[in-house]
């Protein structure tokens, strides 16, 4: 006996395009989902495929369960995105008016990689002096950021708040509010992750690896568009979701991919992380010119 798992999605024609058909496949109905889970010896025979390419290789969701247990600090880290809220972030430190030796900001603080410790105590002490304690304001409806800065603006700066703050996931900003391509939405870029905004959505949270994988599918420009959501838990080790106009993001250290479209509707039918078939692990791929599939931790969808 074999333990096979496979999906079968859409129809055998559409199977047969992308060369992976078979007599148990071609029995499905057309644009029925079915999970296969035990096939037999002489089936194997008779379908010549086996679908799983390497069975000693560890699995997608065995080498996240290794890598939790080698970095715990990413499982903190994890924790803290998909439960971003100010509540559970400590306060920052009120700023001194004078520079006091051994009782700086940055003398309990650990800096951003090219931050000075020079730099962030004269930051602290202009913050402090400028209308009694009140942080710097750059411009109306903006802050200037202690250690860099930097400062972060309007909705954006909302957000940023309600994340945490420099103490967040998110640290200190390393830019100041950015124009994206498109000329109307907005940026900032943080040294833990982003925040974009657009008129049609508001101004939302990614993380660094949420970005990494974002940016496979030409961030904001690409099909997913922007964020309605920040990042969201799965039942999948360090896995999160985050919801786009056009589609979710699946991310984790070690991979990722996004569902939109048909495969996105079929995939939510089926539970989403919660189905045996798992995360996808790669954005929608073309099988010839008119067929695309996902590949996903435990099976494909076409």
């Amino acid at each position: 006996m074999r333990l096979v798992r496979r999906l079968v999605g859409v129809s055998a024609v559409m199977l047969l395009a992308i060369g992976v058909a078979s007599p148990v496949a071609q029995a499905q109905v057309e644009d029925q989902f079915e999970l296969v889970e035990e096939i037999t010896d002489e089936q194997f025979a008779d379908d010549g495929v086996d679908y799983v390419p390497n069975r000693n290789a560890p699995t997608v969701e065995e080498q996240l369960e290794d890598y939790e247990t080698a970095h715990p600090e990413v499982v903190v880290e994890y924790h803290e995105q998909v439960n971003d809220s100010k509540d559970n972030v400590e306060e920052l430190p009120l700023p001194k008016r004078d520079i006091v030796a051994g009782d700086m900001r940055s003398d309990v603080i650990e800096l951003p990689e090219g931050v000075s410790k020079e730099k962030a105590d004269q930051l602290e002490v202009a913050e402090a002096r400028l209308n009694e304690g009140a942080r710097l304001m750059a411009t109306t409806g903006c802050e200037v950021m202690w250690p860099t800065g930097f400062s972060v603006c309007g909705r954006i700066l909302d957000t940023y708040r309600q994340v945490g703050g420099q103490l967040s996931w998110l640290g200190p900003p390393k830019s100041n509010e950015l124009t994206n391509p498109d000329g109307v939405g907005k940026r900032s870029e943080f040294f833990g992750g982003a925040i974009y905004w657009h008129p049609d959505t508001g101004a939302y949270a990614v993380t660094l690896d949420g970005l990494r994988q974002w940016g496979t599918l030409n961030w904001e420009s690409g099909p997913l568009g922007y964020p309605t959501s920040g990042p969201m838990d799965t039942n999948y080790p360090l896995t999160q979701r985050q919801t786009f106009q056009g589609g979710d993001n699946y991310y984790n250290p070690l991979t990722g991919g996004a569902v939109w479209g048909d495969i996105k509707q079929r995939y939510e039918e089926l539970g989403g992380s919660n189905h045996a078939i798992g995360i996808p692990i790669t954005n929608e791929l073309p099988s010839g010119t008119e067929y695309f599939y996902n590949n996903f931790s435990n099976g494909t969808i076409s």
